[in-house]
């Protein structure tokens, strides 16, 4: 079965205009904007290195990697079979829904297999007329090749979200649904006196809260970490020490492969329950 799925199995792709209404389903009877060739770009976040230069020194520092920017290209056909004023018309409809590059426009990326991915880009540049070799100045027909330029490099996808009581929390398990590793939020809520919490043996204790609302919300993030009670209150400053180094790993060859989370409350009430949720992330959308 897992043959037949695989060679069936084809990727499509969609996008979604700066006005967050206009859909262009390429490739659908219906859509007179189609792919002249698969988009161009999506071979996966790059990156370049980074180095300290040393003024008479020979060699430099090497400081780590910096994340680039994604270029997508997109070369389209935008056709009309009625006439050439209505595919003017739909051309229009079509440069319109792309911006000018201060807002965003929406690719989606999806297959059986994967899902639903998308990459938020912007406008960047869109050459003139190109008719890619086919059939040039033909009535109700223009090719053109639109640049897009992206804010973050990776494509994401439906954030992911699991709910524990006091009886599951014992055998915590999550998937990793990206390439790329995940950073968990945490919503602590219900009765308990203290928590130990955190993906595998990278551990965190946090004592009972002292608010009425009775609950933590945590995000591991490594760059902009956060802790606050429940009611939104930060409380960071109070706990110097609770900082996770650990995010979920990344899905292997099994995309299956689940990653034990721990969670220890002391003396938890029949109301407790933590919501652990993360938003995927991927170099290739399939």
């Amino acid at each position: 079965m897992d043959e037949l799925v695989q060679a069936t199995d084809f990727i499509r792709f969609y996008l979604v205009g700066v006005d967050k209404q206009t859909r262009w389903q390429f490739g659908r009877p219906y859509c007179p904007v189609r792919l002249h060739t698969v988009p161009e770009g999506l071979q996966g976040a790059s990156f370049e290195h980074d180095f300290q230069q040393l003024v008479g020194v020979d060699g430099a520092i090497y400081r780590g990697t910096v994340d680039k920017q994604t270029t997508v290209k997109l070369k389209v056909w935008v056709a009309d079979p009625r006439s050439s004023a209505w595919a003017r018309q739909q051309h229009s409809r079509w440069r319109e829904s792309l911006g000018r590059g201060k807002e965003t426009v929406r690719l989606y990326a999806v297959s059986r297999e994967s899902g639903y991915w998308w990459i938020d880009l912007r406008l960047d540049a869109v050459a003139e007329a190109d008719y890619f070799d086919q059939y040039p100045g033909r009535v109700g027909e223009i090719g053109e090749t639109v640049t897009f330029i992206s804010d973050r490099a990776y494509w994401q996808h439906f954030d992911e979200t699991k709910i524990f009581d006091r009886e599951s929390c014992k055998t915590a398990r999550m998937v990793n649904l990206g390439d790329q590793p995940a950073w968990l939020r945490y919503a602590i809520t219900g009765t308990f006196d203290s928590i130990e919490i955190g993906v595998e043996d990278d551990l965190v204790t946090l004592p009972k809260p002292t608010n009425t609302g009775n609950g933590w919300f945590i995000d591991t993030d490594e760059v902009w970490p956060a802790l606050m009670d429940i009611t939104g209150v930060d409380v960071q400053e109070q706990f110097p020490k609770a900082y996770w180094n650990k995010p979920l790993p990344p899905r292997s060859i099994d995309r299956r492969t689940s990653t034990a989370l721990t969670i220890n409350p002391v003396n938890p009430g029949p109301d407790f329950q933590v919501e652990v949720a993360y938003t995927p992330r991927t170099e290739q959308a399939w």
